[in-house]
């Protein structure tokens, strides 16, 4: 059933495309999304009205042995998605939203004081669900997510302690199963995939929940907090043979535009240390934002090299004043040869940078 939904998306899409006629998107008020009973407030708090993704497939059963993981970030929602039917052609187990999955920068739809908190993301899902390459895509191809400020709501309430909590029910309730946070502040979480010898770990992490401003100029941000830095460790000692360390924001590249731990040189170096001190191994790192996609390696800084995969943008086409193609990430790992192959691709599927990582490059 899943192959047949998947072969049909593709191809309505790529049809859909070589017609130049990506399907009609228009934009509805958040209201005319169910919410969610997950998201309704207590009697102080104001009321939400939270959008909730329409149901795609299961995430694969914990015993299923994972080949091939396609990654992204970086979506407009109001915009047209034809990448998504190069992700589908790939035929990938699992897809990441890696962040900014939504674009929430300016609030849309209804405002005013009569207006929900946070109008503007919860308007940015509502739109999302009406995004027909979205929906055909969400409904083949299961999926994990984890945000970055555009869905956050600091890009919109900044100035509110309160705006994150918030942001988060909405995020929650809106990604259902695919967020794997939950119980704890932060959306940060972890899953396991497939029986031992092949057990891939994916760990999601939350750089914006406990994110804190620099300690003066030249100073330093915080961006894990001290409890989700604790569940990473104890996270790292887990059984697993591969593991996809997931961030919003790129983790090797030193490029001076846009974010990245290259601004908290504190937290990434300990990042490195916690590493190489819980002895994993098998770590490779997924992220997205940052100015360009792009393959990233490090020695040095732990046990045995660092490889990184950045894919910033979906179909987002803006950073400083320069376009950025559309294009995802495909990590493709061969349990037969023990290599893993990371990839990042572009509107068409075609490769446009690669890299194959031998498992004993990873101390596997």
């Amino acid at each position: 059933m899943r192959r047949t939904a998947l072969l049909a998306l593709t191809a309505c899409l790529l049809t859909a495309c070589a017609a130049g006629e990506p399907p009609r998107l228009e934009s509805a008020p958040a209201e005319a999304i169910a919410a969610s009973p997950e998201a309704v407030p207590g009697p102080a708090q104001p009321a939400e009205i939270s959008p909730v993704r329409g149901e795609g497939p299961p995430l694969p059963a914990t015993g299923a042995v994972l080949t091939r993981i396609a990654v992204g970030s970086g979506l407009e929602q109001t915009r047209d998605l034809p990448v998504l039917a190069a992700v589908a052609a790939a035929r990938p187990e699992l897809f990441i939203f890696m962040g900014d999955n939504v674009n929430a920068s300016a609030p849309v739809g209804a405002t005013g004081a009569d207006a929900p908190p946070l109008a503007g993301l919860i308007q940015a899902y509502a739109d999302l669900n009406l995004n027909a390459h979205f929906a055909s895509f969400n409904m083949a191809i299961p999926a994990l997510v984890v945000w970055n400020d555009q869905d956050d709501g600091s890009s919109q309430d900044p100035a509110d302690p309160a705006a994150k909590a918030r942001a988060e029910r909405i995020f929650e309730t809106y990604w259902g199963a695919a967020a794997v946070g939950g119980d704890h502040p932060g959306v940060y979480g972890s899953r396991i995939f497939g029986p031992p010898g092949r057990r891939v770990q994916i760990l999601l992490l939350d750089t914006r929940f406990f994110r804190s401003a620099p300690n003066g100029a030249g100073g330093d941000a915080a961006l894990l907090g001290a409890e989700q830095w604790r569940w990473l460790e104890n996270q790292l000692q887990q059984p697993a043979e591969l593991r996809l360390l997931v961030s919003s924001i790129p983790v090797l590249a030193d490029e001076p535009r846009g974010a990245g731990w290259r601004t908290a040189p504190g937290e990434r170096r300990r990042l490195y240390e916690t590493i190489g001190r819980s002895g994993a191994r098998g770590v490779v790192l997924l992220s997205g934002g940052g100015p360009a996609a792009g393959l990233h390696r490090r020695t040095g800084a732990t046990p045995y090299p660092l490889h990184e995969l950045t894919a910033p943008s979906l179909n987002r086409p803006a950073t400083d004043a320069a376009a950025t193609p559309a294009n995802f990430g495909l990590v493709e790992i061969d349990w037969a040869r023990r290599r893993i192959s990371l990839s990042v691709r572009g509107l068409n599927g075609a490769v446009t940078g690669s890299r194959a990582v031998r498992f004993d490059e990873l101390g596997i």
